[in-house]
């Protein structure tokens, strides 16, 4: 039996991957949509058979719905995702969660109280290429990890995107070094010790469209993640092991149809493999091991410590005085 699930702000993004996911996925089938604009929610409900509800609250209040995906911008998912979660909503927000460390830990407690699920949409961490590139790791085939370098950017947008927005929460962190961020710290499975970061706009933007960041961890191992906007797109996971360099391309964003692949080059006997991953559709897998989430509690309880660790880095990362103390991160 499926559960109902709505989709609240309908951009090009939940139009163009979360709705089909949705409802194509063997957990979850759609109950309803939420726009602003009226036009687009009787539109996308027609399409999908479903309801489109007249006002945020009308959805809150259908029993028919026990989750909500919130698509908006970055500015408004603090507010959206505390009326879900107060609903008894289980609750899945596009990245990034909400824009403050203060934010984030008043989420994850309101959800942990209210028994229900919080998570954000990394639906790249659901690809077979991801677990692949997990299991490699955890063979130690290759021995431990010394760095990652993650690397996300693209072509500047159209100057009325929301990405460029204060108001809405924008900037490039927000956007495209989140996924820098949450890569180094799934594939390194730990906190670090200490985050360095800078954020700037050479373009003279409102928000940040370009930075970097260094994570140091315990064990002497790093990860340096650099993203931006106005720079040619790159999209990429690089990992330097003892014994050899492992490659991703297209380590982020892909479409369901693309056959991708991992390099390995092994140091031993200098070879190069390469591991070549199926099309495998993210967003369909992240909804439902989002629906697993829902009845196993300890996959709950990750995703709210994976909230809390990705937001005390972004936090260091936007505040530059920042420092880590007895091998743990502040916040």
């Amino acid at each position: 039996m499926t559960s109902g699930i709505a989709v609240w702000t309908l951009g090009n993004h939940a139009k163009r991957n979360l709705l089909p996911a949705i409802a194509a996925s063997p957990s979850w089938h759609l109950a309803g949509v939420y726009s602003r604009n009226v036009d687009t929610a009787n539109h996308v409900a027609a399409e999908y058979g479903v309801t489109a509800y007249k006002t945020p609250e009308a959805m809150l209040a259908d029993n028919a719905v026990t989750a909500v995906v919130i698509a908006g911008p970055n500015g408004v998912h603090f507010a959206q995702a505390m009326a879900a979660i107060s609903a008894g909503k289980h609750v899945f927000v596009e990245k990034t969660l909400a824009p403050s460390l203060d934010e984030v830990t008043a989420l994850v407690r309101a959800s942990e109280q209210a028994g229900v699920v919080l998570a954000e949409c990394f639906m790249y961490r659901h690809h077979e290429q991801f677990r692949v590139l997990r299991e490699l790791l955890r063979t130690g085939s290759l021995g431990p990890v010394r760095s990652i370098t993650a690397r996300f950017g693209f072509p500047h947008l159209a100057d009325s995107d929301i990405r460029y927005s204060r108001a809405l929460a924008g900037g490039a962190l927000n956007d495209a070094g989140a996924y820098c961020i949450s890569a180094s710290l799934a594939l390194m499975d730990s906190m670090p010790i200490a985050v360095s970061g800078a954020l700037s706009s050479p373009e003279g933007h409102e928000v940040d469209t370009q930075g970097g960041a260094l994570l140091e961890f315990a064990d002497g191992a790093t990860a340096h993640c650099d993203w931006g906007f106005g720079r040619a797109y790159s999209n990429q996971i690089e990992m330097w092991l003892c014994d050899g360099i492992v490659t991703v391309e297209r380590a982020f964003s892909k479409p369901a149809d693309l056959l991708t692949s991992i390099r390995v080059l092994h140091q031993r006997g200098n070879r190069v493999e390469v591991l070549e991953v199926p099309a495998d559709n993210h967003f369909v897998r992240m909804f439902e091991a989002l629906a697993a989430a829902t009845r196993e509690r300890v996959l709950a309880d990750g995703l709210r410590r994976e909230l809390q660790a990705q937001a005390v880095v972004m936090h260091s990362i936007r505040s530059p005085d920042t420092r880590c103390a007895h091998g743990a991160l502040p916040g």
